[in-house]
C-alpha cells in the first residue's frame, strides 16, 4: 500500500521491522512473503536486479517448504520482471 501511494521510503521501514520479527521468530512463510514484498517495492522503485534476487529468495524459502503453489506465483512475479 505504501508504494502505491508513492512513499517506498515508509514501505521500506515496515518490511524491515517486519523481516526482523519473522526472523527472529522463525516465520518462514513470513519470510517468504515479506521478501516477496520486498521484491515487489524493489521493482516498483526501478531496482530490478534487487527485486529479482528478492523473488528468488522468497521462492527458494517456499520450495524448502514443500509449498510449489507459492513458489510458482512468485515465479510469475519474476517472469515479468524487465531489465534496462
Amino acid at each position: 500500500t505504501c508504494v502505491r501511494k508513492g512513499d517506498a521510503v515508509s514501505a521500506r521501514h515496515a518490511l524491515a521491522r517486519a523481516h526482523r520479527l519473522a526472523s527472529s521468530s522463525g516465520l518462514k512463510p513470513h519470510q517468504a512473503w515479506i521478501l516477496a514484498s520486498w521484491g515487489n517495492v524493489f521493482r516498483c522503485t526501478g531496482e530490478t536486479r534487487k527485486a529479482f534476487r528478492c523473488y528468488e529468495a522468497a521462492k527458494r524459502l517456499w520450495e524448502n517448504m514443500g509449498n510449489t503453489a507459492q513458489s510458482q506465483k512468485i515465479a510469475v512475479l519474476e517472469g515479468t520482471l524487465t531489465y534496462t
